[in-house]
């Protein structure tokens, strides 16, 4: 699927903020396309769509796996019937934990995948830090650290890849356009990243950037690093049309997505596209989690008193939003049993099955996106969502400078939980 050659999609060019759901296996149980099941596929279809639709600041679109999934993608862009923003994940980090090898073969293969199904792909990046065991997953910050002797050759590695990309799909002459991924853990970090990788790939390549995506791997995954992030980005040097769509990678959570409110509140990003992905939804088919208010709640295996509440809310919910009768029945024993004992009860309709699934997940989603929209609109609901740390993010708004920003970091950013990665110096001095 590809929108258009240009940055910002061309569906509800003036929404600031794109919902990219990952996971999206979790919402087709059962294989199907268009050809076999129109009506499911409409039904899905009309959901995204009325998803994208309700909000002033948001639309809806979804991420696949170019490496692990592209049998799911191509199967998602049927059911969509390509009506639908897809991001392409490059499958880097999957590679390294099955073990496959990233070698140009491996490479090409996901470039291929990314120019047939996606408008916008994550370029292969390597990652400034060095592992102090054999296995490090993307929350485990303690097994690894960043190290500045290597970051200039991951950085041009990085560029490297980017040009090679680029080139490919010039190639074959799709119009989705790779995102540059930026690593770092500090401003002038991420801006050398910047710097060398745009250096790498040539003046000449820059316009088939269609934006820059925000790792967190050599910085960490604390509250305290959410802000840093969102801060670095505030003040990059690129291009206009390369800062014009930035990705965030896992912020599915309103309170890990105050840091960003709170900067645009302070006249930053304007006119920026923000697209940032999660699996908080889709996997809430699974563990039961479902939203409500500014959190999650939780779907009980039994049907007690809590159980009945969180049902009730999503079926009144969802045929208002989306006019679809949910049947509490089937919601709990497709989601609370095992999937067996929904077969057993109800056969194996892919119709009921995908409506019950997609009904809760895409109620939830919107439920999110009304929560987040209330955020964005006034200072008063920002506060609520703070959940009595407003102290602590209302006065991001008025950081202009690194002097401001380590002020308020010293006096209010430090009691913010911190998940930092460590910078290597640091583990040196340890030793001694």
């Amino acid at each position: 699927m590809k929108l258009s050659g240009m940055n910002i999609p061309k569906t509800h060019p003036s929404k600031k903020f794109i919902y990219i759901s990952s996971g999206m296996s979790y919402t087709v149980r059962k294989r199907f396309t268009r050809e076999t099941e129109l009506a499911t596929a409409e039904l899905l279809t009309s959901m995204a769509l009325k998803t994208s639709e309700l909000y002033k600041e948001h639309s809806f679109g979804y991420l696949v796996n170019a490496l692990t999934e592209k049998g799911l993608g191509e199967t998602l862009n049927n059911i969509y019937d390509n009506k639908l923003l897809v991001i392409g994940d490059s499958g880097g980090l999957q590679a390294i934990t099955l073990g496959k090898k990233s070698d140009d073969l491996m490479k090409n293969g996901v470039y291929q995948t990314q120019s047939q199904l996606v408008d916008f792909a994550m370029s292969f990046d390597e990652i400034p830090v060095t592992l102090t065991s054999n296995r490090s997953t993307f929350h485990d910050t303690a097994s690894r650290f960043f190290d500045p002797t290597i970051f200039d050759e991951k950085a041009r590695q990085s560029g490297e890849n980017l040009k090679k990309q680029i080139e490919y799909f010039k190639k074959v002459g799709t119009t989705s356009k790779p995102f540059l991924i930026v690593q770092g853990n500090s401003m002038a970090y991420y801006q050398r990243w910047i710097d060398i990788i745009l250096d790498t790939v040539g003046e000449d390549n820059h316009k088939y950037i269609g934006g820059i995506a925000s790792g967190a791997a050599a910085l960490g995954q604390g509250k305290l690093e959410d802000v840093k992030r969102i801060w670095y980005l505030t003040k990059l040097n690129a291009p206009d049309h390369i800062k014009s769509v930035i990705h965030v990678l896992g912020l599915g959570a309103i309170s890990r997505l105050l840091p960003l409110v709170a900067f645009k509140m302070g006249g930053y990003f304007p006119d920026t596209v923000f697209t940032y992905d999660s699996t908080t939804h889709t996997s809430g088919l699974s563990n039961g989690n479902f939203t409500k208010g500014y959190g999650l709640h939780s779907l009980s295996r039994v049907r007690d008193a809590n159980y009945m509440r969180l049902i009730q809310y999503y079926i009144e919910t969802a045929k208002k939003t989306f006019g679809i009768d949910l049947k509490e029945d089937m919601v709990f024993n497709l989601i609370c049993r095992p999937i067996d004992e929904y077969y057993a009860l109800y056969g194996k309709d892919v119709y009921n099955q995908h409506l019950t699934l997609n009904g809760m997940f895409y109620t939830s989603v919107s439920l999110f996106l009304e929560s987040f929209e209330k955020v964005l609109e006034s200072e008063h609901n920002f506060i609520d969502a703070c959940k009595g740390l407003d102290h602590i993010y209302m006065p991001l708004k008025n950081v202009r400078d690194d002097k401001d920003f380590l002020e308020w970091e010293r006096k209010l950013g430090c009691n913010l939980p911190s998940k930092a990665v460590p910078v290597r110096e640091q583990l040196i001095e340890l030793d001694f």
